[in-house]
């Protein structure tokens, strides 16, 4: 039986389809994967800062909070390293020497990946004026353990230009963009907290 002509350019057209969604839907999670692992791993960090923060009444100085992580607070000293680290020669060559001078990083082949920050560092969480939007931990391009700034270093290293932020309400979002931290990151004394409002995650 002879096909119609409409029918050859209908099975045409489907199959063109089926290969497309084939294609991406073999390579979206492979793009999205380093993107997943560094958020998973983020959020160990911010887990363990709660718990440390839960033991001690307040996060670690900015000066060793990781020292003070990788104690038995991670699961691994991966958890310090971003996968989509990617150094230039320059900066690779930095990291060679600033090993070459003692500096301890989490993982001998690749450096530390994220910066905690630091206005919120050594104090209680109940004191943060709005948990939602002060940021805790991020993606950093400083390179180094226990890094700590006031978002300077932030770094747009993920698939789309983003960054991922952990704030310290432990919401993740990734962000094409600086976020916008409050004028008064500390709660004046005596003010009641702020209500935390429901947050979706954005991953794209």
């Amino acid at each position: 039986m002879r096909l119609k002509k409409s029918e050859l350019v209908a099975g045409v057209v489907v199959g063109i389809i089926i290969v497309v969604l084939a294609y991406y839907g073999a390579y979206i999670p492979i793009r999205n994967t380093p993107l997943k692992i560094c958020q998973s791993r983020l959020k160990e960090l911010s887990t363990g800062l709660q718990i440390y923060a839960s033991s001690y009444g307040a996060l670690p100085p900015a000066r060793a909070w990781r020292d003070l992580l990788s104690d038995k607070r991670v699961r691994s000293m991966d958890a310090f390293v971003c996968p989509e680290v990617h150094l230039s020669p320059a900066q690779y060559q930095q990291f060679e020497q600033r090993k070459a001078a003692g500096i301890e990083f989490s993982v001998p082949h690749i450096p530390d990946g994220y910066a905690i920050f630091r206005p919120i560092t050594g104090i209680a969480g109940s004191r943060i004026a709005d948990p939602a939007h002060t940021p805790l931990l991020y993606d950093s391009n400083l390179f180094l353990p226990n890094a700590s700034d006031n978002l300077e270093s932030l770094d747009f290293r993920h698939y789309g230009r983003r960054a991922n932020v952990v704030f310290t309400d432990a919401h993740m979002e990734a962000l094409p963009e600086a976020p916008q931290v409050p004028a008064n990151i500390l709660r004046a004394p005596g003010e009641p907290p702020a209500t935390a409002p429901v947050h979706h995650e954005h991953e794209h």
